[in-house]
Formats: C-alpha cells, sequence, structure tokens
C-alpha cells in the first residue's frame, strides 16, 4: 500500500514539475525577447 500511495505522490508531483516547467518555458519565450529589446534600446543610448 505504500508504494501506492508514494507512486500517486510522485505523479502528481511530476504532473506539478510538468505545469511548472512549461509556465517556466512560457515565461523564457516571453521574458527573453523584452530583454533582448531592452538591451537593444540600452545600446542605442549609450552609443
Amino acid at each position: 500500500m505504500a508504494s501506492l500511495a508514494w507512486s500517486t505522490v510522485v505523479g502528481k508531483d511530476q504532473k506539478i514539475w510538468t505545469l511548472h516547467g512549461t509556465c517556466i518555458r512560457y515565461q523564457l519565450k516571453t521574458l527573453v525577447p523584452m530583454l533582448q529589446r531592452r538591451r537593444q534600446l540600452h545600446w542605442q543610448l549609450l552609443h
């Protein structure tokens, strides 16, 4: 029984982690271009 309970806990954990991973990936997809734009603006201001 313990192994069954453990597997369900691990399964829930994995689901949470995959959700977390997709969230992070989505944030990176939106964040990286933003940062790159900001860096370009920064360079334009500096030079």
